[in-house]
């Protein structure tokens, strides 16, 4: 066999065996089986995620003013356009009803009269004017939708009873036991806690078990049942989305709100954050401090040891005010080394004893090992008597400007009293670095060899 053939011969049986093809399909195969198993593992995970919620996920009463004031704006958009759907689909399905029980005048007017109704009450809710400065006034207008919902599907099923025709078996009454399933799903577009999106999803469910026990057939407790398990499920998917928007709302909140070095909220966050508490405060008459306060000598610190040093103190002054701060307060980096403390529900007086407790020994250590101290400018809404945020906070810079002059390590209070710190320990300097226009030159006939000594007390 010349050397032709017995190459040919070869490939032909490379050709008929073919093994290193089948092995990378069955790999291909193991692999693709392998990914869907982790990806599946990975979203049962996130399923159960649930049973380990933060508490801002489970109650509202964890959420801060702005968190609450920025559902609330999510929640009044959406009740107003689901409000209008439900009120046009109340009004389409009106020949569906008759094409179905059209025969009975009697049911059919009925009928028609509770759509009309319900009409109206769905045009009613989607004209209110949900005030987002209440937490729980969008909470009460979507369980007003799902109470409507749910009447109407009472007086359905009454309606008939009334006429005789109480036999679920019949399509045109039972396609009603689908009402209740539609407004616990209807539920899912709100962002929810848990127990906000349970509440409110078990009202459907307890209509259904309601008209149930009024009913008597075995078949019809058969097609109840198995209505009751598909809302079982429908509630479970509805608590899992509401609370999977509410946590997409939470993390873009915290994203968006807070400085990264600080911890604080951002400015443009708390300008929001000060017209909300501004205008709930004169709504309710309630006092609302501003405190504006600014580190003494920070630029010291980041021109002898750099601004990562600087960076550090600013740091660690933010986790000493937030950490000293009461629950109900804010803490909002304004600018460089300025902050401002948002003191909702709080008088001038005890205002000015908060911020004195929290800055009296310094706020944090300075590379230097001194104590980094506060100069604070305070104002009081109802004691100044101002009309908006911006004038607070302008009073609150000028008393700052005093505190400064003052001395720095001090308060300005809103009846313009200067109430001074505890004082730290003194950072000697010499007086050629600190301000080398103040030392004297010898004299021609002086003695020589003389020291000038001065002690400095840095503040």
């Amino acid at each position: 066999m010349g050397v032709v053939e017995r190459a040919a011969a070869r490939n032909a049986a490379g050709r008929t065996r073919m093994p290193a093809p089948s092995d990378g399909d069955a790999s291909a195969n193991w692999c693709a089986q392998a990914a869907s198993w982790s990806a599946l593992v990975t979203h049962f995970r996130a399923l159960l995620g649930i049973l380990s919620l933060p508490p801002t996920l489970v109650s509202a009463r964890w959420h801060d003013v702005l968190l609450a004031h920025r559902r609330m704006q999510f929640v009044s958009e959406r009740l107003g356009a689901a409000a209008i759907f439900l009120a046009v689909v109340t009004l389409a399905w009106i020949p569906v009803d008759y094409a179905l029980i059209g025969g009975d005048t009697n049911l059919f007017g009925l009928i028609v009269l509770g759509r009309g109704a319900v009409f109206v009450a769905f045009l009613a809710i989607a004209g209110l004017r949900i005030d987002c400065y209440d937490p729980q006034q969008g909470i009460r207008a979507i369980g007003l939708t799902v109470a409507t919902g749910v009447v109407f599907f009472a007086y359905v099923h009454a309606a008939f009873s009334m006429t005789g025709n109480n036999d679920l078996n019949q399509i045109g009454h039972a396609q009603y036991l689908l009402m209740p399933i539609a407004l616990a799903a209807g539920i899912a577009i709100f962002p929810l806690t848990l127990l906000e999106a349970m509440a409110l999803s078990c009202v459907p469910l307890l209509a259904v078990i309601f008209i149930a026990s009024h009913e008597t057939g075995g078949g019809i407790w058969i097609q109840i049942v198995a209505v009751i398990g598909l809302m079982a499920g429908v509630m479970l998917t509805t608590v899992v989305c509401s609370v999977s928007q509410l946590k997409l709302l939470v993390d873009l909140h915290a994203n968006s709100a807070i400085d990264q070095l600080t911890g604080a909220l951002v400015r443009r966050v708390g300008i929001e954050l000060m017209t909300i508490e501004f205008a709930q405060a004169r709504r309710t008459r309630r006092p609302l401090a501003v405190a504006l306060l600014d580190l003494d000598l920070f630029k010291q610190v980041n021109d002898r040891y750099g601004h990562d040093a600087g960076d550090g103190v600013l740091r660690d002054v933010a986790s000493g005010l937030r950490r000293r701060l009461r629950s109900g307060d804010a803490l909002i980096r304004w600018g460089g080394e300025e902050f401002v403390v948002l003191l909702p529900e709080t008088d001038a007086a005890s205002a000015a004893a908060v911020m004195t407790e929290i800055c009296d020994a310094g706020l944090a250590d300075r590379p230097d090992g001194s104590r980094q101290t506060v100069s604070v400018g305070l104002a009081e809404a109802d004691t100044d008597a101002l009309r908006d945020w911006p004038e607070l906070l302008q009073r609150a810079d000028g008393r700052l400007y005093r505190a400064k002059q003052a001395g720095r390590n001090r308060l300005v209070d809103a009846g313009d009293t200067v109430i001074p710190f505890g004082r730290p320990e003194p950072l000697l300097l010499p007086l050629a670095e600190l301000a080398p226009d103040l030392v004297p030159e010898r004299a021609a006939g002086g003695l020589a060899g003389d020291l000038f000594a001065v002690t400095v007390r840095i503040t």
